[in-house]
């Protein structure tokens, strides 16, 4: 039986290279919202939401085919799903119009 990688020889360390700075990127991008306070939150997201929104609306002139659909950017190599941000934005959305409600919600 053969390992899953073993027949990739020195692919692995590229995949291994990718993953590490996909890593790197998420806990730089954790850490930056950590230090954000939640008032930049709740100014940003309106802004956020409809940036969101354009962005997910422009696949229809720069969007990329992948597998007959088209549903990701690809930019310098990197394929980017703007409905993944926008999922982001939805949550921030929605809880800053929930703190709006949150005398009447209790």
């Amino acid at each position: 039986a053969k390992m899953g990688y073993a027949d990739m020889g020195s692919e692995t360390n590229s995949i291994l290279i990718k993953h590490l700075i996909t890593i790197g990127a998420g806990l730089v991008a954790m850490f930056i919202a950590y230090i954000l306070g939640s008032r930049v939150y709740h100014f940003v997201a309106p802004f956020a939401f409809g940036a969101c929104w354009l962005f997910a609306a422009g696949l229809f002139i720069f969007g990329t085919e992948i597998n007959g659909v088209v549903r990701w950017y690809n930019i310098m190599g990197i394929s980017i799903q703007p409905s993944e941000f926008l999922k982001l934005a939805t949550v921030l959305l929605l809880a800053r119009q929930l703190s709006f409600r949150q005398g009447t919600i209790d």
